[in-house]
């Protein structure tokens, strides 16, 4: 009971039928902030950028590229930190 209380506090689900979506909702969110943001910054250097019928998929290059690069560091540095370890 004491568990339920403080994710209820905490805003936590304690159902993951409902944390679930709600984290994919968050991340949908977040995912179209960055994109208004990444569109704004590219009308900033060329004012016609957006007015092809084609969708700019390269507005996803510095969102998801830094994660990747992220991504990619973080298990570098685990497989670095494994090998002197053992």
């Amino acid at each position: 009971m004491e568990g339920t209380a403080v994710r209820f506090g905490t805003g936590l689900s304690v159902n993951p039928w409902a944390a679930v979506p709600a984290a994919f909702a968050d991340t949908g969110a977040l995912l179209r902030i960055q994109l208004v943001l990444a569109a704004k910054v590219a009308l900033l250097y060329n004012e016609t950028y957006l007015d092809d019928n084609e969708p700019p998929f390269e507005l996803l290059v510095p969102i998801m590229g830094s994660r990747v690069v992220g991504e990619l560091l973080r298990e570098l540095a685990m497989r670095g930190g494994m090998g002197r370890t053992s």
